[in-house]
């Protein structure tokens, strides 16, 4: 019987992994240039309350769920889990970070609405489709990742542990924390 690794070891681990989510979340951004997002120069058209570091944060916080979605419907089988395991893992990890993974749709529904009338609906949907394409895709390479190094079963145990242990929660040790907090900030007053 194997023991998991010690919580220190986890958290190391998780932190590692939401960093390179949040560096890919910003990588993202900045390689989408003026047609997503509206970065560089083409974003100073755009008014408060949107911003790249904004931009970034909702990408990261949708990402986030998304991995933790698709860990808990790949890993369902694998830890022979019944198939509330998936929901229920969801909305354990969103009960304290449902306010970002909110604040996150509420922003970019609120960006494509204003892209919508000032740029054309054409343009606001493109930009739409790829801020989903930018969360799936940012997520998935995670799983790939995880999963890759640890093989699946043990990533999959491992996972089941992390989230139970609240190690995937967005806190003050996040890279984004503060965009985060002020994407909540912005959301909140609409």
């Amino acid at each position: 019987m194997s023991l998991d690794p010690p919580l220190g070891a986890q958290l190391r681990e998780v932190y590692a992994l939401v960093g390179a989510l949040s560096t890919r979340a910003a990588d993202v951004v900045r390689l989408f240039g003026p047609l997503v997002f509206m970065t560089g120069a083409a974003f100073a058209q755009i008014p408060a309350p949107f911003s790249e570091s904004l931009n970034a944060a909702a990408v990261a916080a949708g990402s986030l769920n998304f991995y933790i979605g698709r860990m808990a419907r790949d890993c369902q089988p694998i830890l022979e889990e019944p198939q509330s395991f998936i929901q229920g893992t969801v909305s354990f990890w969103q009960k304290n970070n449902g306010v970002y993974v909110r604040a996150a749709i509420v922003y970019l529904g609120s960006l494509t609405e204003h892209l919508e009338k000032t740029k054309g609906k054409e343009f606001a949907t493109a930009v739409q489709r790829e801020a989903i394409k930018a969360v799936r895709t940012s997520a998935i390479k995670l799983v790939s990742d995880f999963t890759n190094k640890h093989g699946i079963k043990e990533a999959c145990t491992r996972f089941r542990s992390l989230v139970r242990s609240n190690a995937y929660d967005i806190t003050s040790a996040h890279p984004l924390y503060s965009d985060l907090k002020e994407l909540v900030r912005v959301t909140s007053q609409n």
